[in-house]
């Protein structure tokens, strides 16, 4: 019987500070910075600011006191000893691009808190600048894109980062977050982070929140123990987090959608002794024989990191219905970040172009013209079937079947 074998390429799916007052220890201010160049740097930033509601209209060139005047310092401003350690502009409905670069030459500026306001996109690059900060601020805004890993390389004295209840998305830099030497604090909740959780973190990380994101894959053990694991709740695709049932990884990992070659696991599979059946512009296939004597196909994907797991499933939940003695759907599939595998049934006579052009043994099959015509309709009907239920265009389907040399019996 010629049967299809479904190839398919999915759409990618493309591509993070305390919840408390700014509260600054000064420690050792570094070189007094003028009064006037303070007053600089606050209007050069004022002047990027959208304030609707007027709450920096004392930061004017006219004011007749510098920033940090001991009688008539400058609103929203945290001063020590005269120089300028901190910003309080949280709850201000401020909007545009904050200018990070104006606040570079400010080496005493320790603190800055933006929450709860109207910013939004990517975070700026000119974050990496202000190298001096020991505390940042930014939850509850619309902050959008990867959390860049610039921020740990660069701002080596941060302490306490705040990027939670924002849209940030991607994967998070665990290189650059496991390098960061004085890091205390961690929120990243209600984003859209995906991907694993970092095996390594800070010695000195004391909170971390990634809770409600789309984590996914097994959280490392060395994290789970360091962390309550109210910490990591909210991603339906992590697995291992205390508390949680320890077969929980597997099931999370692999997901069997029929029975049809028989009762396994990821574990199963991941022992089986695996032979090679071919390479193509969608990955690897591999016949893999199980111990319990289970024999099945396996394709690993590759370029294809960038599809998400909700995306992935979905396209794989509608193959897994497809019922028709011409196709053969997928019978199970295991998601990572770094790896993706489809099962199918292992098709033991090989693929159609297998069998007219590769096939050189003695044994090999020789198809007359009866039996070459009845694959021919039998490949019709698999493709009308396709046609119909997955609305893929006719001709898209001739190249996806043909050109994939996915025909196999």
């Amino acid at each position: 019987m010629v049967t299809l074998l479904l190839a398919f390429r999915l759409s990618p799916l493309l591509l993070l500070l305390l919840a408390g007052p700014a509260i600054v220890t000064a420690g050792d201010l570094d070189a007094a910075v003028p009064p006037d160049t303070e007053a600089a740097a606050l209007l050069r930033l004022k002047a990027t600011l959208s304030d609707p509601a007027n709450a920096l209209e004392a930061w004017s060139p006219s004011s007749p006191s510098a920033p940090c005047n001991d009688t008539h310092p400058w609103p929203r401003v945290q001063c020590y000893n005269g120089g300028l350690i901190g910003l309080r502009l949280s709850h201000l409905n401020l909007s545009g691009e904050f200018d990070f670069a104006a606040l570079s030459r400010l080496p005493g500026l320790h603190s800055i808190n933006l929450m709860r306001n109207n910013f939004s996109g990517p975070l700026p690059a000119s974050l990496a600048t202000v190298r001096s900060l020991r505390a940042l601020y930014l939850s509850s805004n619309a902050f959008t894109g990867p959390v860049p890993g610039e921020v740990f390389h660069t701002m080596s004295w941060l302490k306490k980062l705040y990027l939670d209840n924002n849209d940030f998305s991607g994967v998070l830099p665990a290189d650059a977050i496991a390098g960061a030497p004085r890091l205390l604090e961690l929120h990243l909740d209600h984003n859209r982070i995906e991907g694993p959780v970092p095996s390594k973190l800070p010695a000195t990380l004391r909170r971390f929140n990634v809770s409600y994101n789309h984590l996914s894959g097994v959280l490392p053990e060395a994290v789970a123990v360091r962390f309550n694991e109210s910490a990591f709740a909210g991603n339906p695709g992590l697995c291992g987090a205390p508390g949680s049932d320890p077969g929980a990884c597997a099931m999370a990992e692999f997901v069997l959608m029929s029975n049809v070659a028989g009762e396994f696991g990821l574990p199963e599979l991941m022992k089986a002794s695996a032979e090679v059946l071919g390479n193509g512009n969608l990955g690897s296939a591999y016949k893999a024989a199980m111990r319990n004597g289970v024999t099945v196909a396996v394709k690993r994907m590759r370029d294809m990191n960038r599809v998400g797991r909700v995306e992935f499933e979905e396209h794989l939940q509608m193959l897994g219905e497809l019922r028709h003695p011409n196709v053969l759907s997928p019978v199970g599939y295991h998601y990572r970040k770094e790896e993706k595998l489809i099962v199918s049934e292992f098709m033991p006579r090989g693929s159609l172009l297998y069998v007219l052009h590769g096939d050189q043994s003695p044994e090999r099959v020789v198809l007359d013209w009866p039996a070459r015509l009845r694959i021919a309709v039998g490949v019709a009907r698999g493709m009308a079937y396709l046609h119909e239920k997955l609305g893929i265009p006719a001709m898209r389907l001739i190249i996806l079947v043909f050109v994939g040399s996915t025909v196999g019996f």
